[in-house]
């Protein structure tokens, strides 16, 4: 039986007089652009793990895993208009090798939560997608944001040829 577990936390920001261009887009370079949260990175991240094996018959096993995973939001973006959602991902598997791993069945899930989760963020560039020409609100503007896949389940079957076809 083996247990995994992880954290990350980075408290980012920018350092002041660092910036060499305005990122907000308001056309001034000051302190507001510093303020903004620096992109992709998540304030905390973390996650648990499980992994058991049990020796069956000689040469067969049956290993099982489960894994959790959380992931604060964040700026997608460097004016901070695109975000990415928190999320908190559940995979699990079990698989059962044969004849000292020659053959092997696994059943898997991914996803088991069925997060919804952005693969990224990105803000359209101006209104004529919104239908609102000449507009220079960004709450108008949307975005594009595709998704990772939701809940995923598998069968996964292996079997491995040696070279010469001598049995182990």
């Amino acid at each position: 039986l083996l247990f995994t577990g992880n954290v990350g936390y980075v408290d980012g920001a920018y350092v002041p007089g660092s910036l060499r261009f305005d990122i907000n887009g308001d056309g001034v370079m000051n302190s507001v652009d510093e303020k903004l949260r620096i992109p992709r990175l998540a304030k905390l991240t973390w996650g648990v793990g499980a992994n058991y094996g049990i020796p069956l018959a000689v040469g067969n096993e049956l290993d099982m895993r489960v894994n959790f995973n959380h992931r604060d939001d964040a700026a997608f973006n460097d004016n901070n208009r695109g975000v990415l959602n928190s999320v908190n991902m559940l995979d699990a598997s079990a698989t059962l090798s044969l004849w000292g791993e020659r053959l092997s069945v696994g059943l898997f899930g991914k996803n088991l939560t069925n997060q919804v989760m952005e693969g990224n963020e990105s803000p359209f560039a101006g209104a004529v997608y919104s239908g609102v020409v000449g507009s220079t609100d960004p709450r108008v503007f949307g975005s594009y944001r595709p998704l990772v896949k939701g809940r995923v389940y598998g069968l996964e079957l292996n079997y491995r040829f040696d070279a010469g076809g001598a049995p182990r």
